[in-house]
């Protein structure tokens, strides 16, 4: 439902420029007259909107894209997650199995309960 409506809010008055357009072949008198029919700042209007949404994606493909393909982090950021990780796991494995920790006396009463 919300695709629908960002599609609604990008094609903006386009949907009214498409009503004008005839499908079936040259224009008639019936679609002229429709035409005549309509404001003139409606097109005006879809030719702004239009030149706004232009304006948008080749800012996106000119910036943003260029962007990520010349400062590609995805590898480096993996790297990082995975190194975090190793040492993350080397602090539990050292803290739960010192001799003093809570988990081995946790073990050692499960195991003196059961086996007493």
């Amino acid at each position: 439902m919300t695709d629908k409506k960002k599609g609604n809010k990008d094609l903006k008055g386009f949907e009214e420029v498409m009503d004008w357009v005839d499908y079936d072949g040259p224009a008639t008198d019936k679609n002229k007259k429709r035409l005549k029919k309509h404001d003139p700042y409606d097109l005006y209007n879809f030719l702004e909107l239009e030149n706004i949404r232009l304006q948008k994606i080749e800012m996106f493909f000119n910036d943003k894209v260029q962007n990520l393909s010349e400062n590609h982090t995805t590898e480096k950021l993996c790297d990082i997650q995975q190194n975090q990780i190793d040492q993350t796991r080397k602090q539990l494995w050292g803290t739960l199995h010192a001799n003093n920790s809570i988990y081995l006396k946790n073990l050692r009463l499960l195991f003196n309960k059961v086996f007493s």
